[in-house]
């Protein structure tokens, strides 16, 4: 049995970039291991000529078939704030706008997102906040659309098919549902014990929607532990979860993508982040989001590119992601050139539609 080389491993990691420019070492990774895409946090994003510059620059390292993404979820997942009007939150649009408020601020969000450069949002949100559920500090708070299923599936449902219909790809988050989860995932591994019919009936119920729309063409599944579907281990590195509930059970055909493998659960769960990488890939994920230094980012390109010469993992499971990738990144629009009047038509609008959600025009 062939091997995947280097080239085809690097394929299946995001990474994350440490400042508004590249550095020396950066470019040098880059063109060296070609991962798969690049994805963008505030700290990289201080003004719209600066952010087009640096997603010009990693697509010309990695190629025009590059992912250039981005969390942009609005109100306090918001990496633009430092030179656009505020995002509303998930929450206030859908409890203020109804999902017709939800679809302008996907259509706005796509204008912005390729104004600037990127093709990928790692959003939205269909975790179900279902009520007493709030204050469990999962991370969740006002990041969700809602706390039932029929309204987190509308909102979904709008918000996704705005954003594609404006060339950005979409990414739903954190299968199978973070709502009954009692820690935040980025400092702890979160054990939740809803059963698996609490779980299908809830939790479940906006990815299956998504996924029945032919909506959802990337799910980003998270790193909680779910006893009611008999898995202890995270659900990023799970084949029950992915290989399973995801494939198999809701017929999944996308990109399945790991939430940031430098995250505190999966190293309470699996030590070391190149050991992480290599779960993940053996459980079917197919995009291994890294949001890690660039040592650990070399060691998790060293330790699957040697799992894959060694057979562990088979070119034929490289291959199946890779064809996946890349039916993902033929469903996105190419960046137009940068146009500063028309990112200055996209801040008034979203000034506006802060207006109409009786929101000032300042703060989250």
């Amino acid at each position: 049995m062939r091997s995947a080389g280097a080239h085809q491993i690097g394929r299946l990691l995001c990474v994350s970039l440490s400042g508004p420019e590249l550095t020396t070492q950066e470019r040098d990774l880059l063109a060296r291991l070609r991962p798969g895409g690049v994805i963008l946090f505030a700290r990289n994003c201080q003004r719209p000529g600066q952010v087009r510059a640096l997603t010009d620059e990693a697509r010309a390292l990695l190629g025009e078939d590059a992912l250039v993404a981005i969390d942009q979820e609005g109100g306090r997942v918001d990496r633009l704030r430092a030179f656009l009007p505020p995002m509303p939150s998930a929450a206030v649009t859908a409890e203020r706008g109804g999902a017709e408020a939800v679809a302008t601020l996907g259509a706005l969000t796509a204008r912005a997102l390729r104004l600037l450069g990127f093709n990928l949002n790692f959003a939205p949100v269909l975790d179900v906040l279902a009520q007493g559920q709030e204050g469990l500090g999962n991370g969740l708070e006002t990041r969700t659309f809602g706390p039932s299923p029929e309204t987190v599936s509308a909102c979904a449902t709008a918000y996704l098919g705005a954003l594609q219909a404006g060339g950005i790809g979409g990414c739903v988050k954190h299968f199978p549902g973070l709502g009954a989860a009692s820690v935040d995932p980025h400092e702890q591994l979160p054990v939740v014990t809803s059963t698996a019919d609490e779980l299908k009936t809830q939790d479940l119920a906006p990815f299956r929607e998504a996924i029945s729309l032919s909506l959802a063409r990337a799910v980003m599944v998270s790193h909680a532990a779910y006893t009611g579907l008999g898995e202890r281990a995270p659900a990023s590195l799970s084949q029950l979860i992915v290989g399973g509930l995801l494939r198999e059970e809701l017929g999944f055909e996308g990109v399945s993508v790991t939430d940031d493998l430098a995250m505190g659960a999966v190293k309470q769960a699996a030590g070391e982040t190149a050991r992480a990488a290599r779960l993940a890939v053996a459980a079917g994920q197919d995009l291994l989001l890294l949001c890690a230094s660039l040592s650990e980012v070399e060691k998790t390109h060293t330790a699957l590119t040697q799992a894959a010469a060694q057979g562990e993992i088979p070119e034929a499971r490289v291959e199946q992601s890779l064809a996946r990738i890349e039916s993902l990144r033929a469903t996105l629009a190419e960046p137009p050139p940068f146009d500063a009047r028309q990112f200055e038509e996209v801040s008034d609008q979203i000034t506006a539609l802060r207006v109409s959600l009786g929101l000032p025009t300042t703060g989250i």
